[in-house]
């Protein structure tokens, strides 16, 4: 949410029944940039409720979307520090990119961030991450998977997210992963299991460490294991996240793959407790 619109009633249901930790999407501290992204002269009004129920005692876990030439950079910088001025009530900060899709026909001009500008992110945040670790005893601020991904750096250690306060954001899933991935001992599967002819689909985000994955598979024994990268045909190639593959690029991708005994999917494709895929 926003807070934008959140009436006085609201506001005061919120104290009331002490509903928090709340996570709230910021953007922006900067009056006109808030303004710009959110397309309402109430993105100010967001703000000031943020602080109001900030000293009222609510707890927050806040997020900014990214996006180059809006609200990056220098810009970056001085709304991470406005937020985490506003003291131990916020919690955490999450900084995640934005994702477009190729169905942009008539909207604002947005673009993916190159390499070398997630590296440069990269680098910003680190610093900042350093002061905030001696002031409060925490990072404070977590960037998203992909810029580490983008930018061919190494995950950060599990320590450096701190219990995974903003998991839900995909901050720190390449590193969960990683650290789950040390604890399964592969040598334990059954010989049917590795004779096996076994596909696993994932988005191609995700793609540099489902092969840490299949090495470990094949290292244990298993005679064929097929790492298959999907592209995503219905939101555009600029869309890696695997969670936002389609059924339909799932069967695309398996197309001339030859055939298995089984395929591999992560849970993310499917809404939850269900089988249904986004389309």
């Amino acid at each position: 949410i926003t807070l934008n619109r959140l009436t006085v009633q609201e506001m005061k249901r919120i104290v009331k029944l002490n509903l928090s930790p709340l996570y709230v999407s910021v953007h922006s501290t900067d009056p006109t940039v808030r303004r710009k992204m959110q397309g309402s002269n109430k993105a100010i009004q967001g703000l000031n409720k943020l602080k109001y129920l900030i000293k009222q005692g609510i707890s927050f876990h806040l997020q900014v979307v990214l996006c180059p030439g809006y609200n990056s950079g220098r810009e970056m910088v001085k709304t991470v520090i406005d937020l985490e001025k506003l003291g131990s009530n916020v919690q955490s900060l999450a900084l995640v990119p934005v994702g477009l899709t190729k169905h942009r026909s008539g909207l604002s001009e947005l673009r993916p961030f190159t390499a070398n500008e997630a590296d440069e992110t990269i680098l910003q945040i680190e610093a900042l991450q350093k002061v905030f670790l001696k002031r409060r005893g925490s990072r404070f601020v977590y960037l998203a998977d992909e810029f580490y991904l983008m930018a061919e750096r190494s995950i950060p250690e599990e320590s450096e997210y701190e219990g995974y306060p903003q998991l839900e954001n995909g901050i720190g899933m390449a590193r969960l992963f990683m650290e789950e991935l040390k604890k399964v001992d592969f040598e334990e599967l059954p010989p049917s299991v590795k004779q096996m002819k076994i596909q696993i689909v994932t988005g191609k985000a995700a793609e540099p460490l489902l092969n840490e994955l299949v090495a470990r598979l094949n290292n244990a024994g298993l005679k064929y294991v097929n790492l298959v990268a999907a592209e995503n045909l219905f939101f555009g190639e600029t869309v890696t996240a695997t969670g936002l593959l389609t059924g339909y690029d799932l069967l695309a991708s398996l197309e001339g793959t030859g055939s298995a005994d089984v395929v591999f999917i992560s849970s993310n494709l499917l809404k939850n407790e269900s089988e249904l895929f986004l389309d």
